[in-house]
């Protein structure tokens, strides 16, 4: 999207800076103007759409520590209750494993 923003932006630029041969390339007004406008609003949608991924990232990173953490207390009380019961009493405790 960036890479066609610019684009859009130099097209724009250079054709505003030669108005006088828009008519005989056949490019009015209006058109130069939507293709400013089309492109701003989409450099406007591509920001935001990037500062959410980023978002997005920072806020997998934490899910990922925090199932990290998680995991390894699940782990620790699991064991420690595996280790003081008999494993007839596991199920009932909540304890999955067989053995």
């Amino acid at each position: 999207m960036d890479e066609q923003v610019r684009k859009t932006e130099v097209l724009v630029s250079g054709l505003s800076r030669n108005r006088c041969v828009l008519e005989s390339l056949d490019v009015n007004e209006r058109e130069l103007g939507e293709l400013e406008t089309d492109s701003r609003a989409l450099d406007t949608d591509n920001r935001e759409l990037e500062r959410m991924k980023a978002e997005v990232q920072a806020k997998s990173r934490e899910a990922n520590r925090k199932l990290k953490a998680l995991r390894e207390k699940f782990m620790y009380v699991k064991n420690k209750v595996k280790r003081k019961t008999l494993p007839e009493n596991w199920k009932e405790l909540g304890i999955m494993d067989k053995k």
